[in-house]
C-alpha cells in the first residue's frame, strides 16, 4: 500500500488556533505600544501649547492682562468651566472638588477697562493632536505686603495686588487610559508700575515688590540683545568678562522672552545642542540643550574645578541702567531631563551673584569679580541645592528652585548673574541636560525687586 502523507484535519485546526492566538498577542502588544506613544505625544503637545499661550499673554501690557468676557461655567468636571462660579474661578482642583476661589479679572467689570485675553475655548491642531485652550485671569492678594513701616497704613491696600493667569488645554481625543482630564499651567503677573501707599512720617514708606524676569539665552553677553541661534555648537567657557576677546564670555540674561517665529508650528524653532563636544556614548546625535558634567569633588564649587566649561555655566545680564534692589527672594525656573532618558538621581547647585567688571570695583582683584549672595542663615557665598530622584526623564520638564538671601543692591553698570553646576554627590553619572532660549522652554531667573528695570 502507498504510504499516506500530509496533515489530518485536527492537526490543521490546532495549528491555525496556535497561529491565531500568537497573532492576537502580537497585535495587542503593537496596539498598547501605539496607544502609549500617542498618549506621550498628546501630553507633550498639551504642555507645549499651554506654555506657549502663557508666554504670549506675558508679552501683553499689565493693563491688558484681563479677560475680554466672563468665561462660561460647565457642569462636567472634565471641563475647566466646572471651576467657574459666577465671577470666581477656583485655582485649586484635585479632579473632584474646586477650592481657593478667586475673583476673575474681566474687562469693564470692577474698574477694569482694558482686556485682551479671550477666555476661549480656542481650538488648535498640532499634527494628529487637536484640542481646546481655555484661559482665566484672577486677582490675588499678597499676604506678605503688610503695613508701611512706622504707620498703620497698608502698603498694598485691597485685594487686587497682582494677577494670576491660568491656561488649561483639553484634548479632543485622549488616548485610552489617559489619566488627566486636562493639562494646566499657572503663573503670577505683577504690575511693573505699581506704587505703594505711604505714611506722613518721612521715615516711613516702602516700595512694592515685583518679579523682574531675566531669561536664560544662548547668546554671549557681549550682545545687547538676544541673537538667533544658528545651530549646534561646542561648549564655551563662561567665567570671563563680556568684553573678553576669547570665547570665555558668559551667556546673556535678557528681559525679553525667546520669540516664537511660528506659533502654529511646534517644530519651529528647532531644538539645538548647546554642547556638542560633550556627547554621551549612546545616541550622541540626539542630545539637545546644555549637557553638564558632574563637578570633580563633592559639594558645590563656584569655580568648577578642572575644565570648568563642562561643569559650570554662567549667565549675566546687560549692565544695569539703574541701581537694582534685590529684596532677597528669587526663583530659578528651568527645563531639564536626563540624557537618553535614563533613570538617575540628579542634584544641582544654583548660585546667584552680582558681577563687577571694573578694576576700581574689583580692587585688589582683577575683573571680573563676582559677589555671591549671603543666604538667609547669614552664610556668605550662598548656593542653593535642588535634588530629585529620579530626575525627570521622557520629556523636557519644568522645575523651580526658590532662593532666599540677604537683600543686596547692584549699582548702575553692574550685572546680575546666575550659575548652574551639577553636584557630584547626589548625581548618578554625567546624565543631566538643560534646555533654555526656546519659546516652549523659557528658562528664567525671577528676582523680587522694588526697582524693576525699564
Amino acid at each position: 500500500m502507498r504510504r499516506e502523507e500530509g496533515f489530518a484535519i485536527i492537526e490543521v485546526l490546532v495549528a491555525v488556533l496556535i497561529l491565531a492566538t500568537g497573532a492576537i498577542a502580537v497585535l495587542g502588544v503593537f496596539d498598547a505600544s501605539t496607544r502609549n506613544t500617542f498618549r506621550a505625544e498628546q501630553t507633550q503637545v498639551a504642555i507645549n501649547r499651554a506654555q506657549r499661550e502663557l508666554e504670549q499673554i506675558r508679552q501683553l501690557d499689565y493693563k491688558d492682562v484681563a479677560l475680554t468676557t466672563t468665561p462660561a461655567a460647565a457642569s462636567d468636571p472634565k471641563n475647566p468651566g466646572y471651576r467657574v462660579s459666577g465671577s470666581n474661578f477656583a485655582l485649586g482642583w484635585d479632579g473632584t472638588t474646586p477650592s481657593d476661589n478667586a475673583e476673575m479679572v474681566v474687562k469693564n467689570i470692577g474698574g477694569v477697562t482694558d482686556g485682551s485675553v479671550s477666555p476661549g475655548p480656542t481650538s488648535f491642531t498640532s499634527g494628529d493632536v487637536s484640542g481646546k485652550v481655555y484661559r482665566y485671569v484672577v486677582w490675588r492678594d499678597d499676604p506678605s505686603c503688610q503695613l508701611v513701616p512706622n504707620s498703620a497704613i497698608e502698603a498694598c491696600p485691597g485685594t487686587h495686588d497682582y494677577k494670576r493667569v491660568v491656561v488649561v488645554v483639553t484634548l479632543d481625543n485622549a488616548a485610552i487610559s489617559f489619566t488627566r482630564a486636562y493639562t494646566e499651567v499657572q503663573s503670577n503677573f505683577s504690575d511693573p508700575d505699581a506704587s505703594t501707599q505711604t505714611s506722613s512720617d518721612p521715615g516711613a514708606g516702602g516700595p512694592s515688590l515685583t518679579a523682574q524676569q531675566f531669561f536664560l539665552s544662548d547668546t554671549t553677553c557681549n550682545h545687547s540683545a538676544r541673537q538667533d541661534i544658528t545651530g549646534d555648537h561646542a561648549e564655551h567657557q563662561t567665567w570671563g568678562t563680556c568684553d573678553d576677546p576669547n570665547p570665555q564670555k558668559p551667556d546673556g540674561l535678557y528681559t525679553d522672552a525667546p520669540p516664537d517665529p511660528d506659533p502654529n508650528d511646534p517644530s519651529i524653532p528647532l531644538l539645538y545642542d548647546y554642547a556638542n563636544d560633550v556627547e554621551p556614548g549612546l545616541n550622541p546625535d540626539q542630545d539637545k540643550g546644555l549637557q553638564l558634567m558632574r563637578q570633580d569633588v563633592n559639594g558645590c564649587s563656584f569655580s568648577g574645578g578642572a575644565s570648568p566649561q563642562y561643569k559650570i555655566h554662567r549667565w549675566v545680564s546687560q549692565p544695569l541702567p539703574l541701581a537694582f534692589q534685590m529684596s532677597g527672594q528669587a526663583t530659578l525656573e528651568f527645563y531639564t531631563r536626563t540624557i537618553n532618558d535614563v533613570n538617575a538621581q540628579g542634584t544641582i547647585c544654583v548660585f546667584v551673584f552680582v558681577r563687577k567688571e571694573t578694576t576700581a570695583e574689583c580692587n585688589p582683584l582683577p575683573p571680573p569679580c563676582d559677589t555671591q549672595l549671603i543666604d538667609s542663615t547669614n552664610s556668605p557665598n550662598a548656593f542653593f541645592v535642588y535634588s530629585e530622584n529620579p530626575w525627570p526623564a521622557g520629556a523636557w520638564t519644568r522645575r523651580r528652585v526658590p532662593m532666599s538671601f540677604s537683600s543686596i543692591t547692584a549699582t548702575t553698570g553692574q550685572r546680575v548673574g546666575v550659575e548652574i553646576a551639577v553636584r557630584r554627590n547626589g548625581t548618578t553619572g554625567d546624565v543631566l541636560e538643560f534646555m533654555y532660549d526656546h519659546p516652549d522652554y523659557p528658562s528664567r531667573l525671577e528676582v523680587k525687586t522694588s526697582t524693576p528695570l525699564p
